[in-house]
């Protein structure tokens, strides 16, 4: 069996080379119970965890940075977090790079974790006031042209993406393949 994460499961993650933050500590022994008993897990990194390095791969969690194709069920799906991808979205794709950036992750490793985590958390926003309005639907927006874009290229039978927190389903068109109906 296969789970996929699609990212943001946390308001905010940082691994620090000793410390995680306890209130996870819960969730992440559960997983580690169920990949002892042979489910796969699939977590791709969102905009509220960048820093995810090694720890979830040393769990036995697959990572993914970017959107990955499955072959389920004799379908290919195309998955993904959501965020940064196709046009737009500049301001996260510049932060993206600072928080992707070597440096500055060694950098912030020096702040006690007992800074770094409420900071991180304060800075990330939390999700609890996730205000599903304009911005929600240009990301869906967003994400649905990449998919369109992708299947112009590759053929896939299905898209799975988050990021959006915008509820949101759509049929690809029998008569044209480059289209997604709703």
């Amino acid at each position: 069996s296969d789970l996929f994460l699609m990212g943001d499961l946390f308001d905010f993650w940082f691994e620090y080379k000793y410390v995680i933050p306890k209130e996870n500590l819960k969730f992440l022994l559960t997983i580690s119970m169920m990949i002892e008993k042979g489910i796969n897990f699939h977590y791709f990194v969102g905009n509220h965890d960048l820093w995810v390095i090694n720890y979830f791969k040393n769990l036995g969690i697959s990572v993914y940075d970017n959107p990955a194709t499955f072959s389920l069920n004799e379908k290919k799906i195309l998955v993904g977090h959501g965020d940064g991808l196709g046009k737009g979205d500049i301001g996260f794709k510049f932060i993206k790079k600072i928080f992707k950036n070597k440096f500055c992750q060694f950098l912030f490793r020096w702040a006690h974790p007992d800074l770094g985590i409420p900071l991180g958390r304060f800075l990330s926003g939390t999700k609890n006031k996730m205000n599903i309005g304009e911005r929600a639907k240009n990301n869906d927006k967003r994400i649905q042209d990449y998919c369109i874009q992708v299947n112009n290229k590759i053929f896939h039978d299905a898209y799975i993406f988050g990021h959006s927190h915008y509820v949101n389903e759509k049929k690809r068109s029998e008569e044209h393949t480059s289209e997604l109906q709703s």
